[in-house]
């Protein structure tokens, strides 16, 4: 489980962190890049599971905030390098500009953008990680509450109680609109 390997290399690291009196530093994680090129050793995902999976860290990187009380940060790989011998910009989240047919943001960035927006000066709250649906609530500083929500494989049918009338938000930050009846919307989970 992914979530564990990060929640135990940031634990880890904090421990070490803090025996040479650097406990109040954040972590800069930098180059993250999930690899979307056959052919790599390190494994093959689609561009939705790129997406997917820069969601899945943002979140965890929240989780580990307020488990340390630390504003960790998180770089991206952005894209390419020229004089890199692997094709770099199969881990990053913008395309390589001499490749034509696709060149721009992918989807990823997309995500990225719309959680860096969306979720700005939020504090992860709760979560529930287990089984297929993962859920996840924030709270913005202005007291608006967030989830994150997703699903480990397939499609799964979710109903959620809630007060008010929530705001919803495709995986690129696209509005959607989701009825809501009775105090409960219900809507479809997609990987």
């Amino acid at each position: 489980d992914d979530r564990d390997l990060y929640e135990r290399i940031v634990e880890d690291f904090r421990g070490l962190i803090k025996q040479y009196g650097y406990e109040d530093k954040p972590i800069i994680m930098t180059e993250l890049g999930i690899n979307t090129s056959a052919g790599v050793n390190y494994g093959q995902y689609s561009i939705r599971e790129q997406a997917i999976s820069v969601i899945r860290y943002y979140v965890m990187n929240k989780m580990t905030q307020k488990k340390y009380g630390q504003k960790d940060i998180m770089i991206w790989y952005k894209g390419w390098e020229a004089n890199y011998t692997i094709a770099t910009e199969q881990f990053g989240l913008i395309e390589a500009p001499w490749n034509k047919e696709v060149s721009g943001a992918r989807l990823g960035f997309a995500s990225y953008n719309a959680l860096a927006t969306l979720m700005n000066r939020s504090e992860y709250v709760e979560g529930n990680d287990d089984g297929n649906v993962k859920i996840h609530k924030l709270r913005h500083e202005s007291g608006k509450d967030m989830m994150v929500m997703w699903t480990s494989k397939g499609s799964e049918e979710i109903s959620i109680k809630c007060n008010g009338t929530p705001e919803f938000y495709d995986m690129a930050g696209s509005s959607l609109d989701v009825p809501v009846h009775n105090g409960e919307f219900s809507l479809t989970l997609t990987r």
